[in-house]
């Protein structure tokens, strides 16, 4: 797990270099990531090696201030979970729970107006180590793992219904 930060410019008038940017408050890894309206997000994740130390935390990163700031924190502990957005939200999708140790389908989102969580529809399949992005106001959570292996499934979440779909991958 490591606490340090860095950020490409890929601005138009930049040549791609990297900065250091305020570490994070602590040690992280197997965290979901994402952006939010020029504001970064890292929820979950883990500080420490092995079985321990899982984190329910949401931080949020401002370039501006170059600062990090604690938010509410997600309701369950887990770690190898993914992060996308919709308009309003951050949706944090599937990965490890750490109270019933097992893979989880669950998907929660926070509200940066509120500072709150709420739980939405389940993914069909629990996962973690998947990807999750967003495109067109859907959120799609593609691959990943269970206890059973591997998988190549890839599901749509609606915001609009709160509902998730299968959605067919092509070999």
């Amino acid at each position: 797990p490591v606490s340090s930060v860095q950020m490409l410019d890929v601005s138009a008038n930049s040549t791609g270099s990297w900065s250091t940017m305020a570490a994070l408050p602590g040690p992280k890894k197997s965290h979901g990531a994402t952006v939010l309206n020029g504001t970064v997000y890292v929820a979950g994740g883990t500080a420490t090696m092995g079985s321990r130390g899982f984190s329910k935390s949401l931080l949020t990163y401002t370039v501006g201030t170059d600062t990090w700031v604690e938010k509410a924190s997600m309701r369950t502990e887990r770690w190898d979970n993914a992060l996308a957005v919709t308009p309003t939200m951050v949706c944090s999708t599937g990965g490890f729970d750490n109270i019933v140790k097992t893979y989880s389908a669950a998907m929660e989102c926070y509200s940066p107006f509120s500072d709150t969580w709420s739980l939405k529809a389940s993914l069909s399949k629990a996962r973690a180590y998947h990807a999750a992005v967003s495109l067109k106001g859907s959120i799609y959570v593609i691959g990943g793992r269970d206890a059973g292996g591997n998988f190549k499934s890839c599901e749509r979440y609606l915001p609009c219904m709160c509902v998730c779909v299968c959605v067919s991958l092509v070999s």
